[in-house]
C-alpha cells in the first residue's frame, strides 16, 4: 500500500514538474509516506505564486477569498481591561503590524496561505519582560518538521536552513531548530544533534490543506492550476485561429500569368507616395489581399463543424471554479447569476469563507494566548500580579488567575476575536435580534459590542475603550447621552409623516 501511494505521489509531482517545464519531465524522489516531498511542496507553492500573478482565473479566486475573509476587518479585544492593555499593545506594535496585525498584512497573509499552504509564525520572546514580537520564516527555509518519535502528530521542532548575505556580499550558511509553541519540555538543551535550539523563538505553524498526518500543508489552488493552464491554452488557440483568418480579407484571380498578377497588385497599391501628394487609390481597409493567376487559388481550411466555439471551454472554467471552491458567477459570468446570487453567497461558499475566518481566529487566538502567558510568566511581565503559573496533571504550565477586587471573581483571560458576517445581513434585523437578547446578557460591554457588530462599526474596539472605564462599567456621561439619543430616535420613528 505504501508503494502504491508513493507511486501516485511521484506521478503527481512529475505532473507538476511538467507544468513548470513543458520541454520534458523532471523526476523527483518521494518519501516513504503518502506525502509530497518538501521539494514538491516548495515547487507547488512557487508555481501557485506565479499563477496568482499571471493567471486571471487563479488570481480572481484568491482575491475573492481574501476580500471575503478580511475585507470587513476584524475586532480583537480582551474582556479584562488589564489584559486588554497587553493585547492592544501587542496588536499596535509596529513590527507586529508589519507581520500580521495590520489590515494590509492580514490580506497578504491570506494570499500566502492560499498559495503556500504554510505560514511559520515565529514568536520572539523577551523572557525578562514578556514582550512578544512576531515574525515569520519563508516556507523554503523550513527543511524538516521533527516530531515525537512515538507520536507523529506531536511536533517538537522546525528545522531551518538558510543563507544570509553580509554587507560585503559574504554568504553564510545558517542552521537552527525552533521549538513548536506547544512544546515546553522541562529540560531545554542548547543544541540537539549539534544544531542550536532557539528556545525563545517558538513557531506557531499555520498548516492549510493536506491531511492531519502530513507535516506540511499544501496550496489551496493546486487542484485548479492544470485546468487554469488548459483554459488559457484553449483561449490562446482560439485567438490564434482568428488571427490567422484575419490575415487575408480579399481574394483576387486575374488572367495573364505573372504580368496579370503584377498589374492587379499595382492597381491595389496606394498612390500616397506619388507626385500628386494625395491619395487616389486607397488600399483595402483591413487585412491583406491574396492575388493569384487563374490557375492558382488559396482558401482557408474548412473548419465548419470541426472548430470549437469559444464557449466550449466553459467546462474547463468550471473545473477551475470547482478547484477553488467558488461559483461560476465569481469569474465574471453574469448570465449564470441572478439578483439573489449577486447579493448573497450560496451556502457552501458562505461556510467555506466562515471556515477560513475560524482558522485565522484560531491562529490569532493561539498567538494572543502565548502573549498573555508570557505577560504572566516573565519576572517583570505586565500581568505578573494577576496570576501565578502552576502545573496540571500532565506537567503542562497553566495560569492560576487571582480574583478581581471589583467582581471578586477570577480574572477573565478571554479574548474576543469577531469577524463581521460574511453575507450581508439587514442591519435592522440584526439590531432587533440584539435588543431581544439584551435583557438576558448581564455584560453591558458585550451588548455594546454586539450592537456595533450589527451596525457594521469598524472601530468598535476604540469606541468601547472610550465608553467603558477600567472597571468595565459604562461611563455615566455616555449612558445619559445614549438615553437621550434613544429617546430622540423613538420620537422620530413614531412622529407623524
Amino acid at each position: 500500500m505504501v508503494g502504491e501511494f508513493a507511486e501516485r505521489f511521484a506521478s503527481l509531482e512529475a505532473e507538476l514538474a511538467l507544468m513548470q517545464d513543458d520541454r520534458g519531465w523532471l523526476r523527483q524522489a518521494t518519501s516513504d509516506t503518502d506525502e509530497f516531498t518538501k521539494e514538491g511542496i516548495d515547487q507547488i507553492a512557487a508555481l501557485s505564486r506565479i499563477f496568482n500573478i499571471k493567471n486571471p482565473l487563479i488570481q480572481r479566486g484568491i482575491e475573492v477569498k481574501k476580500d471575503y475573509v478580511w475585507g470587513q476587518g476584524v475586532s480583537i479585544s480582551a474582556k479584562q481591561p488589564e489584559i486588554n492593555v497587553v493585547i492592544q499593545a501587542f496588536l499596535d506594535d509596529l513590527k507586529n503590524k508589519a507581520e500580521l496585525t495590520s489590515h494590509e498584512a492580514m490580506m497578504v497573509r491570506e494570499v500566502e496561505r492560499q498559495t503556500d499552504g504554510n505560514i511559520f509564525f515565529v514568536l520572539f520572546t523577551n523572557q525578562t519582560n514578556g514582550r512578544v514580537q512576531l515574525r515569520s520564516i519563508p516556507l523554503g527555509e523550513i527543511v524538516e518538521v521533527i516530531c515525537n518519535p512515538d507520536d507523529a502528530k506531536d511536533v517538537w521542532y522546525y528545522h531551518r536552513k538558510w543563507t544570509s548575505k553580509g554587507l560585503q556580499g559574504t554568504l553564510t550558511t545558517n542552521e537552527r531548530l525552533y521549538p513548536d509553541w506547544r512544546h515546553r519540555p522541562t529540560a531545554r538543551p542548547g543544541t540537539v544533534e549539534g544544531v542550536r535550539v532557539e528556545w525563545d523563538a517558538p513557531i506557531r505553524h499555520l498548516k492549510s490543506g493536506g491531511y492531519s498526518d502530513w507535516k506540511f500543508g499544501i496550496s489551496d489552488v493546486y487542484a485548479a492550476l492544470a485546468w487554469a493552464k488548459a483554459y488559457t491554452r484553449f483561449l490562446e488557440d482560439g485567438a490564434t485561429i482568428r488571427a490567422a483568418l484575419a490575415r487575408f480579407a480579399f481574394k483576387v484571380k486575374t488572367a495573364g500569368g505573372a504580368r496579370g498578377v503584377a498589374a492587379a497588385k499595382t492597381r491595389l497599391n496606394t498612390t500616397l507616395g506619388g507626385t500628386s501628394g494625395r491619395e487616389t487609390n486607397p488600399p483595402p481597409a483591413a487585412g491583406s489581399t491574396f492575388i493569384a493567376s487563374e490557375t492558382a487559388d488559396m482558401e482557408p481550411i474548412k473548419t465548419a463543424g470541426a472548430t470549437a466555439s469559444m464557449d466550449d471551454g466553459r467546462r474547463m472554467l468550471l473545473m477551475v471554479a470547482a478547484g477553488q471552491g467558488l461559483p461560476e458567477t465569481f469569474y465574471g459570468d453574469s448570465q449564470s447569476g441572478s439578483l439573489a446570487t449577486a447579493r448573497s453567497l450560496d451556502r457552501p461558499t458562505e461556510l467555506m469563507m466562515t471556515n477560513i475566518q475560524r482558522l485565522w481566529k484560531a491562529v490569532i487566538g493561539d498567538i494572543l494566548s502565548y502573549v498573555i502567558y508570557w505577560a504572566v510568566r516573565a519576572p517583570s511581565g505586565k500581568l505578573r500580579s494577576l496570576g501565578l503559573l502552576s502545573e496540571d496533571e500532565d506537567g503542562e504550565d497553566v495560569i492560576m488567575w487571582s480574583n478581581d477586587p471589583v467582581t471578586n471573581e477570577p480574572y477573565n483571560p478571554t479574548v474576543d476575536i469577531d469577524f463581521p458576517p460574511v453575507v450581508e445581513i439587514d442591519p435592522k434585523a440584526s439590531v432587533e435580534a440584539v435588543q431581544i437578547a439584551a435583557p438576558f446578557i448581564p455584560d453591558e460591554r458585550l451588548i455594546a459590542r454586539l450592537m456595533m457588530t450589527a451596525l457594521g462599526v469598524s472601530n468598535a474596539d476604540e469606541l468601547l475603550t472610550a465608553m467603558f472605564d477600567e472597571q468595565n462599567q459604562l461611563d455615566q456621561g455616555v449612558k445619559e447621552a445614549a438615553r437621550q439619543v434613544r429617546a430622540a430616535l423613538i420620537e422620530a420613528y413614531h412622529a407623524e409623516p
